[in-house]
């Protein structure tokens, strides 16, 4: 076997062309080998290298990541209880006179409904106002109401603290909507407002057929109001003979007028304005005018008047029908 193929890692060194000194062999060999060349001993392998120790942790550098974490979790939660608890805003608030903000104002609404304007200053005092403030509201009312009678709806805005009630506005107002609004000034005193009334008319048509009964309990059964039953009746008085001319299945209409108020209340009587009767020998339609002399009369469609030297129904009542 030749020098080339050897595998005596001493033979390796080409440099020489043949085998020279130790000391030749050796400078030319790894460390690992230069051992073998100079002592012929086996070559060992490199000691392992020792990983220097770890100086143990002192206690302040222990607990370092532990406090830090509490200070993360204080800080988060304090952010979170600042976001769900905003500080209460402060709200001002006036208050009538005589009155504090020592205890929390407490403000009600009363709804009374007087016989008459006079029975104001009682119903003011009996819902607990001082008397002094209920005389100086009733007088300011009064005034703006004027000489109206009838029943008042009256609406207390009361404010108090306990035992005490003060009052703030009222609202009194007769049937057709017109009255009074008293409010209490900065001072303490009272003014009043006049309400005017917001009427407006309505016309309602009401038809039906007689039935054997009588005319009134027919016509209450089609809607008609009875109060207007005998202005119906006396319409016809020149013309039908109530008692005797009329038949169950003959047929009648009106039309009567309604004044309402602002909030579509019915005020004051209705009006017939229209009334119109079917059989089957006539036919008549009538309307309500008021003529020149100021006197309110029933008249066909020519415009003549349905009065005659001649009455056919007696005035109301009439209650019996022919079957």
């Amino acid at each position: 076997m030749s020098d080339e193929n050897s595998f005596d890692p001493r033979s390796w060194n080409k440099d020489s062309p043949t085998a020279g000194a130790a000391s030749d062999r050796a400078t030319a060999l790894p460390e690992a080998w230069r051992v073998v060349a100079e002592s012929g001993a086996e070559p060992s392998a490199p000691a392992a290298a020792v990983p220097p120790a770890k100086a143990a942790p002192s206690d302040v550098t222990r607990y370092l990541p532990l406090a830090a974490s509490a200070a993360i979790l204080f800080a988060g939660g304090a952010t979170a209880w600042s976001l769900r608890a905003p500080a209460p805003a402060t709200v001002a608030t006036t208050l009538p006179q005589g009155l504090t903000a020592e205890a929390p104002v407490a403000a009600t609404a009363r709804r009374l409904v007087l016989a008459a304007p006079g029975d104001l200053l009682d119903a003011l005092v009996a819902a607990g106002i001082p008397p002094a403030e209920a005389q100086a509201a009733a007088k300011a009312a009064l005034a703006a109401l004027g000489s109206n009678g009838g029943e008042v709806r009256v609406l207390l805005s009361l404010v108090g603290q306990g035992g005490t009630a003060s009052l703030d506005r009222l609202e009194a107002s007769f049937a057709d909507g017109s009255g009074a609004v008293v409010t209490r000034g900065t001072d303490g005193s009272f003014s009043a407002n006049t309400v005017v009334a917001e009427l407006s008319k309505q016309i309602r048509v009401v038809s039906g057929e007689l039935d054997a009964d009588s005319f009134y309990s027919s016509a209450v059964s089609a809607g008609l109001i009875d109060t207007l039953i005998p202005e119906f009746i006396n319409a016809f008085a020149f013309d039908f003979n109530l008692a005797s001319e009329v038949s169950p299945g003959d047929t009648f209409e009106v039309a009567y007028e309604t004044t309402v108020n602002a909030a579509g209340e019915p005020i004051g009587q209705p009006q017939l304005v229209f009334a119109s009767l079917t059989t089957p020998a006539k036919s008549r339609a009538l309307y309500r005018f008021k003529s020149p002399e100021g006197e309110f009369g029933w008249y066909d469609g020519n415009g003549a008047s349905t009065v005659r030297s001649f009455m056919r129904t007696p005035p109301w009542p009439i209650t019996t029908i022919r079957s």
